[in-house]
């Protein structure tokens, strides 16, 4: 959940260098838009990699990038309720610029 404007061409680069760093690989990404990462889910099962595992563990290290206050999986959003608080209002649809993997 970007808490500024964020510079889209540095956090892709960014979460780049986190996919390189963890699973040796980058090309993972389908897109960056809308504060949204969509992951290339054919080529990470190509590599054999778990989904949720490269989702969750792009959204632990991409918190550590400037301005990213909170970052939340899809998975994490359609399994997880939230009583309060911002992730409680993301889910509900009340906040649109949030980052997440899909």
């Amino acid at each position: 959940m970007p808490a500024h404007y964020i510079n889209i061409n540095k956090l892709k680069e960014f979460i780049i260098n986190i996919l390189k760093k963890y699973f040796i690989a980058d090309d993972l990404i389908e897109n960056v838009s809308n504060y949204q990462i969509f992951l290339n889910k054919e080529k990470i099962a190509a590599l054999g990699l778990d989904f949720n595992l490269v989702a969750q563990k792009l959204a632990d290290e991409v918190i550590n990038f400037d301005k990213i206050y909170k970052a939340v999986t899809a998975r994490t959003l359609q399994t997880k309720p939230f009583n309060s608080g911002i992730l409680n209002s993301l889910q509900k649809g009340t906040i649109k610029n949030y980052l997440a993997m899909f």
